[in-house]
């Protein structure tokens, strides 16, 4: 009775027995064999843990089995095939494989129950483990988004393809794309097996729309099912920056004093304003700026009013670089920053071409003359006196303007004389003046006739102006100034 599992040898040593003859006997060839009590395990191990249809189970024993075959393993929810042996010598008898089917709904579930197979001993095997297989016939859930903005001017432009479970990598040849406005640049997985962002590259700086899409199969999961097709998802895609095509005005004509003149800026495209910029224009002496308006679709609209000593014979911007932005933004729906720079002053698109004329300066007098004699030696002589503005006037009131002259006379005490009004046309108004007995200019070169000083003309109770309602001034010439009264050589002496 062998003592342990082994090899168990009996032999004879020789004397031992006698033949019939008396010879004793020789030493007995040994004889062997295996004493095996152990139980054979068994374990199972399958290629996947999901499928959508079958699946490959390797059975592998400790030892050698005198046999096994597909019907020894207890399936459910799966039909087993053929038992296969394993190829490698050094597996015979070991180790097969078997190819399962599972079916639709629980998992499937193998294993080999106890005592079912037995070793070449005679020893029956251990219950092996339960391996269980989950059945899967349902397409992954992945879907292609975007989060740019449309459009955008951000290049590459970035999609997003997201699985509802694990799936194999992603590939660039995955994608349905016009290679010919936008390439695949490259995918970075974001969560392994779920998650990657596409960048795409356009082609060119303006595309009305790129067109991306995922081609179906282009994933499996763990199953085996390949996915469904996703997509289209389009951007339009504009790295442009608008630009001021025309500045306009809709008003022409000539504006006074408190009239409202509307200006439109036309861009490119169409564009989106915060806070307020300001458009500087050439209004004369002293600059102005338009006041911002809205911004609606291609245009922004300014308005300005007209303000006393504005003077434009063809209002326009002060410079090509006139539109500011002021603490605020211009850009398109791409968010690109508009180029601000306006046409030329002398361009065909300028705001001079909208024929704007401002009118906003008084008449200013130019010029003071008269077409009287040169000597003037007697009483009662009317000596006329032109007084000439810059533009037409006319006058409101009381038409008792006078000028004060040189003109002293000894028996009235020296008082100084004043010309009066006479008359008024288009950018002239008309004094005379009556001479009297002892009448004298003085106190000129050549005792010739002149206005007293600048300030000699008197409006009294009338009021100049021009067309437009603007009060003119009525500082004249300097005393001594070629455009003085004192150039006409009028030289009055009265006994």
């Amino acid at each position: 009775t062998p003592s342990a599992n082994g090899t168990v040898s009996v032999t004879m040593v020789e004397g031992q027995v006698l033949d019939q003859a008396g010879n004793s006997n020789l030493v007995a060839t040994p004889a062997s064999m295996l004493y095996d009590t152990v139980r054979p395990t068994v374990t199972l191990l399958p290629d996947r843990t999901i499928t959508n249809g079958t699946f490959l189970l390797t059975v592998t024993f400790s030892e050698a089995m005198k046999g096994f075959d597909a019907s020894d393993l207890f399936c459910e929810n799966c039909v087993p095939g053929v038992a296969t042996p394993d190829p490698d010598p050094l597996n015979t008898d070991i180790v097969w494989t078997v190819v399962l089917t599972a079916g639709p709904g629980s998992p499937a579930t193998v294993k080999v129950k106890e005592n079912i197979v037995d070793d070449l001993a005679g020893n029956l095997n251990i219950v092996s483990n339960e391996i269980s297989v989950n059945y899967d016939s349902f397409a992954p859930g992945v879907t292609l988004t975007s989060e740019a903005p449309d459009p955008t001017n951000v290049s590459p432009i970035v999609f997003t393809v997201t699985s509802t479970e694990v799936v194999n990598g992603l590939a660039v040849d995955d994608f349905e794309i016009d290679t010919l406005i936008a390439n695949v640049a490259g995918i970075n997985e974001v969560t392994a097996g779920r998650k990657w962002n596409v960048n795409v590259v356009p082609a060119e700086t303006y595309l009305e729309e790129i067109s991306v899409s995922l081609k179906a199969g282009a994933v499996t999961d763990l199953a085996g099912n390949p996915s469904l097709a996703a997509g289209p998802v389009t951007r339009k895609y504009d790295a442009v920056r608008p630009t001021v095509t025309l500045v306009s005005s809709g008003n022409s004509g000539t504006f006074k004093v408190g009239d409202s003149i509307n200006i439109t800026v036309t861009f490119s495209e169409t564009i989106f304003v915060t806070n307020t910029p300001t458009l500087t224009l050439e209004t004369g002496t002293t600059d102005r700026q338009a006041t911002y308006v809205s911004g609606n679709g291609t245009a922004m609209e300014f308005t300005y009013t007209v303000q006393s000593g504005d003077n434009s014979t063809d209002l326009n911007y002060n410079s090509p670089n006139a539109l500011l932005l002021s603490g605020g933004t211009i850009r398109d729906d791409a968010g690109n920053n508009a180029i601000l720079t306006l046409p030329a002053l002398d361009a065909a698109e300028s705001l001079s071409n909208s024929n704007i004329i401002i009118d906003a300066v008084g008449p200013r007098v130019v010029r003071v003359r008269s077409s009287s004699p040169q000597s003037v030696t007697t009483a009662g002589a009317n000596v006329s006196i032109q007084v000439e503005f810059d533009e037409d006037v006319d006058i409101l009131g009381t038409l008792n303007s006078t000028l004060l002259v040189n003109v002293t006379n000894s028996s009235a005490g020296g008082v100084v004389a004043s010309a009066t009004y006479v008359s008024h046309a288009t950018n002239v108004v008309n004094y005379k003046y009556v001479t009297k007995s002892g009448d004298k200019t003085t106190s000129q070169p050549n005792g010739s006739l002149n206005y007293t000083a600048t300030n000699a003309l008197k409006n009294n109770d009338g009021v100049f102006r021009d067309q437009y309602g603007n009060t003119s001034t009525y500082t004249l010439p300097p005393t001594g100034s070629v455009d003085a009264l004192i150039t006409s050589g009028i030289v009055i002496s009265v006994p």
